[in-house]
């Protein structure tokens, strides 16, 4: 609804009602409002009240950083302990993996799924085993600046690859002819050789005769241990070699028959392991026995190292009929690890004797030329 405008009659200078007032008391008077001067919205005068002060943007800015800031800050924390218990419990795509274990106890209708995220798991990459090198020889008898606890540690532990008869192969034995009336020979001075197992024993001679008649003398049993110190002599299409027994006697034995249908004696393979001792003539897994001579037990020891208080047991040599070509009852022991070297001239060997004793036994020694323990080699 339109409403006409009425004039304010007193705003009028000219009007009757003003005439007696001065006519500056209406330079200032303020011009009447209009609908035009009033706010839709509100229906408020415009310029009735005082205007609004302008808000500054510094405070709310500032907020706004500060709050900006602080999500940052959360955010990094919870990516930080995420991080973290990722790396305490990492995801492994093994086939050992629960996660494999998992897809494999889905039921057969996701066989399909299952087969194919199985397939795009990564392979486990397998790490080839690192080579052990070879371990030095090491002198680990104890010294005076040692301590004792230290030294028990390191000699009850050596573990170098030793030479068993499962991967030494035995270097072939040459063979000469150095007469041709007789056959020939596998055996040399310095060598050791034992007697064949499979053909027995036999009857040694007095010197070297290839025929025994009226020249028999000690017999040597099946598996005997001897030292060659002479030979070969042919005497009647017979190779005959002077040994040296295991019971510190010397004859004259023949190698083999003058046919060459078989060997009698047979050469005993010898290596140089330790310095300045005897070349060992054992391997690991053989079995051994202590010697007829010098007619003395071998002691047991828990350590390579020579200690009269700390004998574990006695093995007692084996002893010999010289009227008997066999084998008199003996204690034979296996061989376990060896041989050691103390570096004093001496052989240890680790075995296992028949009541389960196990420790270390000595096959030579720095002061004698003979041997203490010989390879068993027999029934």
């Amino acid at each position: 609804m339109s409403q006409s405008y009425q004039p304010n009659p007193y705003s009028d200078p000219k009007h009757p009602a003003n005439l007696d007032r001065p006519q500056q008391t209406f330079q200032h008077r303020p011009e009447p409002l209009t609908p035009a001067d009033y706010d839709r919205n509100d229906w408020q005068a415009m310029y009735d009240r005082p205007p609004k002060k302008a808000k500054s943007a510094v405070p709310a800015a500032l907020i706004g950083v500060i709050i900006a800031f602080v999500l940052f800050g959360a955010a990094l924390g919870a990516f930080s302990l995420l991080s973290k218990r990722t790396k305490s419990q990492p995801q492994s795509y093994s086939p050992n993996n629960q996660f494999v274990q998992q897809i494999g106890s889905l039921s057969e209708n996701n066989s399909a799924p299952q087969q194919s995220q199985q397939e795009s798991l990564p392979e486990p990459v397998q790490e080839e085993p690192t080579p052990v090198p070879p371990q030095p020889i090491q002198n680990n008898a104890p010294s005076s600046t040692q301590p004792a606890s230290q030294s028990s540690s390191q000699i009850s532990s050596p573990e170098p690859v030793y030479a068993s008869i499962n991967n030494y192969k035995t270097p072939t034995t040459g063979m000469s002819r150095p007469n041709q009336s007789c056959p020939a020979t596998m055996l040399g001075v310095g060598d050791s050789a034992y007697g064949n197992p499979p053909t027995g024993g036999g009857t040694m001679r007095d010197g070297p005769f290839g025929r025994i008649e009226g020249h028999a003398a000690d017999k040597f049993y099946a598996g005997a241990i001897f030292e060659v110190l002479e030979g070969p002599v042919c005497d009647a299409s017979v190779n005959m070699f002077k040994v040296k027994t295991s019971w510190d006697t010397e004859y004259w034995i023949p190698e083999a028959p003058g046919d060459g249908s078989e060997w009698w004696l047979l050469p005993l393979h010898m290596r140089h392991v330790c310095p300045n001792a005897k070349p060992t003539r054992l391997l690991v897994g053989m079995k051994a026995f202590v010697l007829e001579y010098p007619d003395d037990p071998v002691e047991v020891y828990p350590e390579p190292v020579l200690d009269e208080s700390k004998i574990l047991y006695l093995i007692q040599p084996t002893q010999h009929d010289p009227s008997k070509s066999y084998r008199q009852p003996t204690e034979v022991f296996e061989l376990l690890k060896g041989p050691h070297c103390d570096g004093k001239g001496a052989n240890w060997w680790y075995v296992r004797v028949q009541n389960g004793i196990e420790g270390w036994i000595r096959e030579t020694g720095p002061r004698h030329d003979y041997y203490y323990i010989g390879p068993y080699f027999g029934p």
